[in-house]
């Protein structure tokens, strides 16, 4: 392998990851920076569709490498239906700033969602993508039991 390999190769290893991804009833960050989460699910059981879930949060923590640091990061978030049906869509900017010197960074997301309509039982996938490439899904399955 040649430098200019080596090189391609290392800059494909540093890409912000999600090590961390679930959807839960509840979660914040304490003082001290701890992540807590409170009823992790990957299931809904409904009664009746569409169903307006009335509270649910995506929890997520991404991992910057030392090279990403100082700029900015284009993050999307979308649901989708087993169809492909976009249920949502949320785009963000993440300022990363790396605090301790050669090590990565940590960035906690908490996003809410109130009143989620879902009108057909299935897979339903919770994307985070960040500067367009797909970084984790997170699937939820709704499930008619009445």
């Amino acid at each position: 392998m040649g430098a200019a390999t080596d090189h391609r190769k290392q800059q494909e290893e540093i890409t912000m990851k999600v090590p961390l991804a679930v959807l839960a009833d509840s979660a914040n960050v304490s003082q001290e920076g701890k992540l807590n989460i409170m009823g992790i699910f990957t299931q809904i059981n409904a009664q009746s569709l569409p169903l307006r879930y009335p509270h649910m949060t995506l929890v997520f923590t991404l991992e910057a490498q030392v090279p990403e640091g100082g700029r900015q990061h284009q993050a999307v978030i979308n649901c989708m239906d087993e169809d492909g049906g976009k249920l949502f869509e949320a785009n963000a900017t993440i300022d990363v700033e790396i605090k301790d010197p050669g090590k990565p960074a940590t960035i906690n997301q908490i996003i809410n969602f109130q009143l989620m309509e879902f009108r057909r039982e299935g897979d339903y996938s919770f994307n985070i993508l960040v500067n367009n490439e797909l970084k984790r899904s997170v699937i939820l399955t709704v499930k008619l039991v009445g």
